[in-house]
């Protein structure tokens, strides 16, 4: 349901109670009004009463004298049969306004002038005594009534001693008595009133409930209901993956809460080789064999394992079993069942997992959760297809990768990289043709760092890596052109560049690096690793290396699997012969030096041997015609400031 119309409902809600509870504050004041109005009007003689009221009075009036006129005799017998007469034009005339609608008038005025006119206009002497009554009654009839034990009430009492006294007396307890029989005939219909408006008020509440509230009543709960459901839904989408429908981080996170297992297996899965379906058969066939790989999970799984999608390709599994064998043996089937090719839109693609996993205290999810992931990252680092159980050393050497990773970031700022250099000499003369700069990491705590102490995890973050080499690059051609310019020569510089910077943004960035130091493209050399040269498919960019001078030459060669149809195809200049041929260059070594040395021929290309340590590995190579070599027989990798003394020096480095 929308928010406008979740608004409107509340207004309109708003409206019909307030709406309600006016109605039913009118009906409380019209209440009170009609029951001060009664009772007002039955202890109070001087109040405004309609002209029914005073009908009801004059009737009650004529009663009275006419019963005291049938016992009068004389004078007083006259005068009452006078002041009755006068009553009954009284009662016609106020019959005439009860018929016509006239204003009301005031009864208890109107009572005491005709009670008076009957004293002051009787044709007759009126005894003192029949005076003094007919006041003292008039003055009861006008306040409406007196107890016995009113003054008036005994007055009157003492005086009965004749019939037209008694008639009189009699007539007024008459009118008290009819009095009394209109108060609570006045009561009666009061009672019934009340009644017809509670009815009528009921009656109203019901209907505007069915009119408005039944209605209403039904529109709140099928919202109610409608909430229920997108929240409902919500919850889906919060703790579900939209894709596989598996469990997500949140889903894993809400079943750990209900297990009541105080210990379980919880094992990390990351596909290898996922990222490659992706860039190469696009992001729908990856959804697709995410899709097929969840598919295999459920297969696989046993009624009370738990499978969630963290998200990209990793997944984590709770499995029921709590003995590490019984866990590693399901964990190898299960990469079996994944490593099975799997039909991506008519491509047959294979992928194969690698699992880390941990047994341990479910209320501990976050170790537990550590644990797995670092045992799966060993895994990843054993290479594809690996299972691992968590080890305590994995978490330290996981720890001290983290922090490495952070003093990089450090060093960098800090500029704490330098360069070393090892010179490439030429086997006949001993003249050294170029240099080889290696970077080396003067760390404060940990002292002088070599490569394969840090750039496996510099490697992990693009940054650092792109961050690390600009500065080799530039600190090495200012070296060199400093070098050059001592020695007045045309030394060569060699860098080593991972094969995943190399793009044309790199050589156009080379190119001005090289401008800057006013340094010839020939003067510097790029070693590319083989491996890196075949599996990041930069060979679309080696023409650029020409373009602007640089030579490009593939290190380790040997060790990778470049064919000789990609060596004629690709834009090099030399082959590095991997130091493992050197090592056994007077064994069986021999043959593959042999070979590479006349396909280097072939193709028009220098060798460079490396890891030369003696003497005979130098004669060795040179009887096969390589032309150039490196190694510890002259000299490790030194400081810019040793490097140019051993150049300086009077027999160079003819060993």
């Amino acid at each position: 349901m929308g928010d406008s119309s979740t608004s409107a409902l509340l207004r309109r809600t708003r409206l019909t109670l307030v709406a309600v509870l006016v109605i039913i504050g009118s009906l409380v004041v019209v209440q009170g009004v009609v029951s001060s109005r009664l009772v007002s009007g039955q202890t109070t003689a001087g109040d405004e009463i309609n002209v029914a009221g005073r009908q009801r009075m004059l009737t009650q009036r004529v009663g009275l004298y006419t019963g005291a006129a049938s016992e009068a005799a004389g004078d007083d017998r006259i005068a009452l049969l006078v002041g009755l007469a006068r009553l009954r034009d009284e009662l016609g005339a106020n019959h005439r306004d009860l018929q016509e609608g006239n204003p009301s008038r005031n009864v208890t005025g109107e009572l005491s002038s005709t009670a008076q006119s009957i004293l002051d206009d009787a044709p007759y002497h009126v005894s003192d005594r029949v005076e003094e009554l007919i006041g003292l009654v008039d003055d009861i009839i006008a306040s409406g009534g007196a107890s016995p034990d009113d003054p008036r009430v005994q007055r009157v009492l003492t005086m009965t001693t004749d019939a037209s006294s008694r008639g009189l007396l009699e007539g007024l307890d008459r009118f008290v008595s009819v009095l009394a029989a209109e108060s609570r005939a006045d009561v009666d219909r009061l009672a019934t009133f009340g009644l017809t408006i509670g009815t009528t008020i009921v009656l109203a509440l019901i209907g505007v409930w069915f009119a408005t509230f039944r209605p209403l009543a039904k529109q709140i709960r099928s919202s109610v209901d409608e909430m229920h459901a997108a929240q409902a839904e919500l919850d889906a989408v919060a703790h579900n993956d939209p894709l596989t429908g598996l469990p997500n981080r949140r889903g894993l996170e809400r079943h750990l809460t209900t297990r009541d297992e105080r210990q379980i297996a919880l094992a990390m899965l990351d596909l290898d080789g996922f990222k490659q379906v992706n860039d190469s058969l696009g992001h729908p066939a990856g959804d697709a064999l995410l899709l097929e790989i969840a598919g295999r999970l459920r297969a696989w799984a046993q009624p009370d394992d738990f499978i969630a999608r963290l998200g990209g390709d990793e997944f984590a599994i709770i499995l029921t079993e709590l003995d590490h064998d019984r866990v590693r043996t399901r964990a190898d089937h299960l990469a079996i069942e994944i490593a099975q090719p799997i039909d991506v839109g008519g491509t047959l693609a294979a992928v194969s997992t690698s699992i880390g996993y941990q047994i341990g205290s479910a209320a501990d999810m976050v170790g537990l959760a550590r644990d797995a992931d670092t045992a799966l990252y060993a895994a990843k680092d054993a290479g594809r297809g690996h299972v691992v159980r968590f080890e305590p050393r994995m978490h330290d050497e996981r720890t001290f990768e983290f922090e490495m990773a952070n003093d990089l970031r450090r060093a960098i700022a800090d500029a704490e990289f330098v360069n070393h250099y090892q010179p490439i000499v030429d086997l006949d003369h001993g003249e050294v043709r170029c240099l080889e700069a290696v970077v080396r990491w003067e760390h404060p705590r940990l002292g002088l760092l070599t490569p394969d102490r840090f750039l496996e995890t510099a490697g992990r973050d693009h940054r650092i890596v792109r961050a690390i080499h600009t500065h080799v690059t530039a600190a090495a051609l200012r070296d060199l052109a400093s070098l050059r310019s001592t020695l007045s020569s045309d030394l060569e510089v060699s860098l080593n560049v991972p094969g995943r910077l190399v793009d044309q943004e790199f050589i156009d960035a080379l190119a001005a690096e090289l401008a800057a130091a006013n340094l010839p493209g020939r003067s510097l050399h790029v070693e590319i690793s083989e491996h890196d040269l075949i599996s990041h498919d930069i060979h679309r960019h080696l023409d650029g290396f020409r373009a602007i001078g640089v030579r490009v030459a593939v290190d380790d060669f040997g060790t990778g699997y470049c064919s000789l149809a990609q060596l004629h195809d690709l834009t090099i200049d030399t082959l590095k012969l991997d130091m493992q041929f050197v090592q056994s260059i007077e064994t069986r070594g021999v043959g593959i030096a042999r070979a590479v040395v006349a396909m280097a021929d072939e193709l028009g290309l220098d060798v460079i041997a490396e890891g030369i340590e003696t003497a005979a590995q130098r004669d060795a190579l040179r009887e096969l015609g390589v032309p150039l070599g490196q190694g510890t027989l002259w000299t490790g990798p030194a400081p810019a400031t040793a490097a140019l003394d051993m150049l300086l020096a009077p027999r160079g480095l003819t060993s």
